[in-house]
This record gives structure tokens, sequence and C-alpha cells, in this order.
């Protein structure tokens, strides 16, 4: 996959730098949607349901299918130095879930560094906590510049995303509790 633009413009949102909880959906939190030219983009929804058991509300996305890509992604983000891992509630609804989550970075000179790092979502209506060590996410590609493999800064700003590939049919799941973990 050659492109995934994360046209974000608008989200603003900085996540806390410390470790524990930085997205809840219990508060109002844009995350952005985008797709190729040919797929619709996917929609994101704030559900009255909890993955953890700590709040009342979670994210649903519904991705449409893709013909190439699509996908929902949140900008300014910043790990903390203490973080060695991503965590978070899942619960698949209906069709294949995603099962690939995308750390990118982007650079000064206009670049991006994007890594990755696959996950098990579980079974069907059922929550799952899934926990990511930083150390999973691999270097996949750079968007605008020649690709070399680079060794992911996690000091630098960045967007993560949940990324739907080629020719899948309608998805439906559900995130909650967003986390650093120590």
């Amino acid at each position: 996959m050659k492109k995934e633009c994360m046209l974000l413009a608008g989200l603003l949102f900085a996540a806390t730098a410390s470790a524990g909880v930085w997205e809840d959906f219990e508060a109002s939190s844009p995350w952005g949607s985008w797709a190729d030219a040919k797929s619709p983009k996917p929609a994101v929804t704030i559900e009255t349901e909890s993955g953890s058991g700590s709040g009342t509300k979670c994210m649903q996305l519904v991705f449409p299918g893709a013909e190439s890509y699509c996908g929902v992604s949140k900008g300014g983000l910043q790990a903390p130095e203490t973080a060695v891992s991503l965590q978070f509630w899942v619960k698949p609804v209906e069709g294949n879930i995603p099962h690939t989550v995308i750390w990118q970075v982007s650079n000064e000179d206009k670049t991006r560094d994007v890594f990755r790092a696959n996950f098990d979502a579980g079974k069907t209506g059922e929550w799952k906590k899934v926990v990511i060590p930083i150390s999973n996410f691999k270097y996949v590609y750079s968007q605008g510049k020649a690709n070399s493999p680079v060794v992911l800064d996690r000091q630098k700003p960045f967007e993560l995303a949940f990324l739907l590939d080629a020719k899948q049919p309608k998805t439906v799941f559900q995130i909650d509790d967003l986390s650093w973990t120590e």
C-alpha cells in the first residue's frame, strides 16, 4: 500500500503525555476518517457502551469496505517517555475486524514515517483488552521520501490510526479506553 493519506486538518487534540488512559470517549474528542478515492470514508460515532467498565461510552467505527484502504485516525498525540505499550479495549461487532494499528510520525521536511503493529481483536460481540508493546510497531515505509528503514522516534508527535486494508467488506467494531502502560 503506497498511500495512506491521513488528512487530519483541524484535529488539534494533544494527548496527555503521561501513563494511563488518554482517550475514554466520555467527552467529545475528534477522530478523522479517510479512504482511497474509490471508497467511502468510515463513520465514527460515540456509543453508550463501555468495554472496560470505567465510563459509559466508546467509539464505534463503521468501515463500509475499501477498494484500496480506509481508516480512522487521531493526530497530535505524544507518548510519555515511560510508556512501554499501547493498551485499549476492542469489541468486534460485524465483519472482518482490522488487526492493524498505524503509528505515523510527521517530519519537519513534510515527509512521514509509517510504522505498523498487528493485534488480535478476539470474538464477535465480546470485549477484549489489547496490549501492544511499542517495540512491536515496525517500520513499513515513508511518504514523500525514499524508503529506508528508520527507528521510531517516540519523542515526536504522531498520529494513531486503525486501518482496513484492500478488498474488505463492511466492518463494524468498537474501541474504548486507549491508554499507555509503563
